[in-house]
């Protein structure tokens, strides 16, 4: 059985990289909150941002997770937030971008 998650908010997920590093910031109006992180793994370089939604279950959970997950094409993006090996939220948008593959990393929270 999968994660089942009852909540959930729009949000928007910009990414820009360099190959092996990426840089990234996550945005939702609705929460007022945005996240800041950084990520290494193994994709085509350049940059996009997405459009869709974070499900979660509880914003404290989800705001206190500073490890990531993402796994990229060139018509949606998937975000994992994560807390050591449980998943606190998961976002799910379609846009166009250029950055297609795998990397996971970390950072940080804070209030719009």
């Amino acid at each position: 059985m999968g994660i089942v998650f009852d909540k959930s908010a729009g949000a928007s997920f910009n990414i820009g990289s360099l190959v092996f590093y990426n840089s990234v910031v996550f945005k939702s109006e609705e929460l007022k909150k945005v996240f800041e992180g950084s990520s290494f793994g193994l994709s085509f370089p350049g940059g996009g941002i997405t459009f869709g939604q974070i499900n979660y279950n509880s914003i404290e959970e989800l705001t206190s997770s500073t490890k990531f997950s993402i796994q990229g094409t060139l018509i949606a993006m998937s975000v994992e937030f994560l807390q050591g090996t449980t998943v606190t939220g998961l976002f799910v948008g379609g846009g166009v971008s250029t950055v297609v593959g795998v990397s996971g990393g970390s950072g940080s929270w804070s209030d719009i």
